[in-house]
């Protein structure tokens, strides 16, 4: 070989070795780079859960506080009227219950003697259309369920004897009872306190729901436990917190689920967007064939107050599996576990870029920036009208919100006030110091159902209305204004007349309490704005194909032409404001929202001669066609 060979040579193989050494060089650099990559991403993707699930849970906490709030000013007030209305009593009358145990759904029949409040006797009142002493004078005043339990045995079960708790029927759920003893054998700790002779707060389940609750025992004279008395508040009640979870995102498609820490829901997804809500998890895996709700439940059993853990295991969606990583963090005032989940496959465009990247600074950058605009892609893209409308629903929903927090805050003094002047009328007071109590409970009450008109509104605009949607018959809910309205009726000598054979053929699909709420309405204000020796009939009939008509016909002087337009705005009393007759002008505003919220209508007509109003709902085989 010739020197010149070897030179060639020589150099094509420093070259080769070069190039060789440098792939080597850029295949293990390249490799420490991508594996920095993921490891940057893992811990972006774990550190985007913290904010989220932090906000949740404090969300929660203020729900609890404010709901803990709520329920002890209605025990408060359910507890002085259940006084006011006399000592506990046992005549030599008895009475058969179908007592149904409200975990196992097992009947009893089980005889127990009447239990009686002074000489009054609540009765087996299953109808919400009819009122029960004692439950619906307190829910007047502060709204929230109620219930009177009495003692069924020596054991301690306690059953329903008047509540206003419903059952998935939609009547009031008498005769269900609570259990000393759970199906494992543990003794229910809310029969454990009450039997002790002790007050309960706490999270209970009632009748399918969960609800911040307190129980205080009724003793009778000799200082025995014979019952007890509940007031509470569902869970998610009031401001949104379900929609406020459901509505929640990690990323570009995480989401946030509940479910149930303990006891015999142990596992139970209580809130989740998609179709593990409701569903029982503890059997559920992952696409490798993982129990992971189990997973995360032994996690949460572990974590003290505050604290946060996570966990990875992957879900097949369609034909595609998605992983996921969790943060688990436990709730213990409700017994909640709130899982966050984060996708890491949103953020594989920024991987691929890292993974081309040569820099390992850069690939840092780039982790960031990615994930920054992935998580700002919302914003980004919405139009300077989006934002617009964005800060209206904003605005709106913080009006609704303080408007009912608002109204909450005011109804528990307002109680007070009402429920001590109640006390001072059963006391011997001079004819002044009588009528000055009188006119305390009269401004009271009228302030009473102000805030509740406008809580009312304030849930209707935002949307937490919650209907009741089920077959009603209109002579029935005439029946009940007529006796709730007849003494304001016979007060300003008006003839108040129902017209029971139109009505009495005719049913509507409507919440009953809220048609009920519409119908008082608009009957008060026929006797209240009508001429002296006037009349009011109520009657009723078919409209038009899919709606019956309930109508209320008054002889007053009728609406001025110039006031029409302004009939259904709130706060607006169309002059009668200068008068003597009190009133708050949401009345009318209401009922139209509460009408067109059941799917109906409300129109009128008037003229110098009086005036009439027509409400118009959905019979309910129309409903049923539409819901198919």
């Amino acid at each position: 070989m010739t020197i010149h060979k070897k030179l060639v040579f020589a150099m094509v193989s420093i070259a080769v070795l070069s190039m060789g050494a440098y792939l080597l060089v850029a295949s293990w650099q390249s490799e420490r780079q991508s594996e920095s990559a993921r490891q940057q991403i893992r811990e972006l993707v774990d550190s985007s859960t913290v904010d989220t699930s932090a906000a949740i849970l404090r969300l929660i906490a203020a729900q609890d506080e404010t709901l803990r709030k709520e329920v002890d000013a209605q025990l408060n007030v359910a507890r002085s009227t259940q006084r006011a209305a006399g000592p506990v009593r046992f005549g030599p009358e008895t009475v058969k219950w179908t007592a149904l145990n409200q975990f196992t759904r097992k009947k009893s029949d089980v005889v127990l003697p009447k239990m009686r409040f002074g000489s009054k006797w609540l009765g087996q009142n299953a109808k919400t259309s009819v009122r029960t002493s004692i439950i619906d004078d307190v829910f007047d005043l502060v709204g929230g369920t109620m219930t009177l339990f009495q003692r069924m045995n020596p054991r301690g079960d306690m059953i329903r004897i008047a509540t206003n708790v419903k059952k998935d029927s939609g009547e009031r759920a008498i005769g269900t009872y609570i259990p000393r003893y759970a199906r494992d054998g543990s003794v229910n700790p809310v029969i454990r306190s009450v039997l002790a002779g002790k007050a309960y707060r706490g999270v209970a389940w009632i009748v399918g729901h969960y609800y911040v609750a307190c129980y205080e025992p009724i003793k009778d004279q000799s200082g025995a436990v014979v019952g007890m008395i509940y007031t509470g508040e569902r869970e998610e009640y009031g401001v949104g917190l379900r929609g406020a979870i459901l509505n929640a995102q990690v990323g570009k498609s995480g989401k946030i689920l509940v479910l149930a820490g303990s006891g015999d829901r142990a596992g139970t997804c209580l809130i989740a967007k998609d179709d593990r809500n409701g569903q029982d998890l503890t059997k559920a895996k992952d696409a490798y064939g993982r129990a992971y709700a189990r997973q995360i439940m032994r996690a949460a059993s572990k974590l003290r107050d505050g604290e946060s853990t996570i966990l990875r295991y992957s879900l097949r969606e369609g034909d595609h599996i998605q992983d996921i990583t969790a943060r688990v963090a436990y709730y213990k005032p409700w017994d909640w576990v709130v899982v966050t989940e984060a996708h890491p496959q949103d953020f594989a465009p920024v991987f691929e870029r890292l993974y081309n990247s040569g820099n390992a600074t850069v690939v840092a950058f780039f982790v960031i920036c990615g994930a920054m605009v992935l998580l700002t892609l919302p914003l980004l893209w919405a139009d300077a009208n989006e934002r617009a409308r964005r800060e209206a629903e904003r605005a709106n929903a913080a009006k609704s919100e303080f408007l009912s927090r608002m109204s909450h805050e005011l109804r528990t003094p307002l109680n007070a006030i009402l429920g001590f002047a109640q006390i001072l009328e059963m006391d011997e007071l001079s004819l002044d110091q009588s009528d000055s109590v009188s006119h305390i409970r009269t401004a009271g009450t009228h302030l009473l159902k102000l805030i509740n008109e406008v809580l009312d509104m304030s849930r209707i605009e935002s949307g937490a209305l919650l209907l009741c949607m089920e077959p009603v018959t209109l002579s029935e809910v005439a029946s009940d204004v007529r006796a709730l309205l007849q003494p304001l009726a016979e007060a300003r000598r008006i003839s108040l007349h129902v017209d029971v054979g139109s009505l009495e053929r005719h049913t509507v699909y409507a919440d009953q309490q809220r048609s009920l709420q519409v119908l008082i309405n608009l009957v008060s204000n026929a006797i209240k704005y009508n001429r002296v020796e006037g009349s009011v009939k109520i009657s009723g009939g078919v409209s038009e194909p899919d709606f019956c008509r309930i109508q209320v016909a008054d002889t007053g002087p009728g609406i001025a032409a110039d006031r029409v337009s302004n009939i259904f705005t709130p706060f607006d009393r169309l002059g009668a404001e200068k008068g003597e007759i009190e009133g708050t002008g949401l009345g009318l505003a209401l009922s139209k929202h509460l009408v067109e919220e059941m799917g109906g209508k409300i129109t009128f007509e008037s003229s110098p001669r009086g005036t009439t109003f027509y409400v118009d709902l959905l019979t309910p085989e129309a409903a049923s066609r539409m819901a198919a």
